[in-house]
């Protein structure tokens, strides 16, 4: 089985792990031109190529953010975080393989970020490297069992290795935390189904329906 289904289903929640939220390309402009400025001024500022990685990242300029989190990171090679928005950002690129590599030199100095783990997590998986992947998933749900994309992300993958008992544990948490992640309801309803659970597998499936049909009014 091809590993980019569950690539592309785990690389959707990851907004959720930036530092960063979406907001208007207004602000992004304005961050842009404030750490411009800043590294224009003192360039030898790890710190501010850092944020000026996420002002990049969140307007789309992917190219330049990967360039600013690596002048971050030849200035300060102590930031753990530019790491793991340098990994972020060649994750949603497809670049998994650097990504990885990225992220267990980031590990190295942060082995409890669950964030992280997550990530690598995500990295391996893409890469069908399904067992490792699994570890590190399981270790970032161990980590802080209260994330969201941490638990979506260790169930859809143990139901698409085919252990679906599994992955009901882990989806049915993320419900429990979040009753409105419509995609989380169906791929429990894909779990409930290949459990022999057609009752169950039809509730998910009515209720993101229903949320689905909410959130487009």
């Amino acid at each position: 089985r091809s590993p980019r289904p569950f690539a592309y289903a785990a690389i959707s929640a990851m907004a959720l792990l930036t530092v960063t939220a979406s907001v208007q390309a207004r602000h992004w402009s304005s961050s842009i031109a404030l750490f411009e400025h800043c590294v224009a001024v003192t360039p030898n500022n790890p710190a501010a190529y850092n944020n000026l990685g996420r002002a990049y990242h969140n307007a789309g300029r992917i190219d330049e953010a990967v360039a600013a989190y690596r002048t971050a990171l030849a200035q300060g090679p102590h930031l753990v975080m530019a790491r793991n928005n340098l990994a972020i950002v060649l994750l949603e690129s497809g670049a998994f393989a650097e990504a990885e590599s990225v992220l267990r030199e980031a590990l190295a100095m942060a082995p409890d970020d669950c964030r992280m783990q997550l990530n690598l997590g995500i990295a391996l998986a893409a890469q069908g490297n399904k067992d490792e992947a699994t570890v590190a998933m399981s270790r970032a749900v161990a980590l802080m069992p209260n994330l969201v994309p941490a638990r979506f992300s260790l169930g859809t993958l143990l139901l698409e290795e085919g252990h679906a008992a599994d992955a009901v544990e882990h989806l049915e948490a993320v419900i429990a935390l979040q009753p409105d992640h419509v995609k989380a309801r169906k791929t429990l309803a894909q779990a409930y189904a290949d459990l022999g659970r057609p009752e169950d597998a039809a509730r998910q499936r009515d209720a993101a329906a229903a949320l689905t049909a909410a959130l487009s009014l």
